[in-house]
């Protein structure tokens, strides 16, 4: 059974990106010890023309790390940006998919970046 709920699940895909872009915003500007929103979760089909969608997954890997009290040495921006390209593109192709959905979570004291196809 095929179902096409393509613009409304993107409108709500769209709507849950942004309360959890302003939740970690929020964080960020206020820098007080509020636990950011995990499971944080991004829809991504094209990162090299969603720069800003990659930028939030960023912020919430990053604060996950340091959440789970990892360290945060080998993280830039620059690599996560290759790195979420590179995956995109290999489960597109794999997976012949349109987006991948990215899961940032924290279990226990480890900060997990999860990938994969939505359907």
């Amino acid at each position: 059974v095929q179902r096409h709920f393509g613009a409304a699940a993107r409108e709500i895909e769209k709507e849950r990106a942004q309360k959890q872009a302003a939740a970690i915003q929020q964080r960020t500007a206020t820098q007080d010890d509020a636990a950011p929103v995990f499971p944080f979760t991004i829809s991504c089909s094209d990162p090299d023309n969603e720069m800003k969608k990659v930028e939030l997954l960023y912020a919430a890997f990053r604060s996950a790390k340091e959440q789970a009290g990892e360290s945060l040495d080998k993280l830039t921006v620059e690599a996560f940006q290759q790195f979420v390209r590179q995956k995109t593109d290999q489960l597109k192709k794999q997976k012949n998919a349109d987006e991948v959905e990215y899961v940032v979570t924290v279990e226990g004291n480890l900060a997990q970046l999860k990938a994969r196809v939505k359907s």
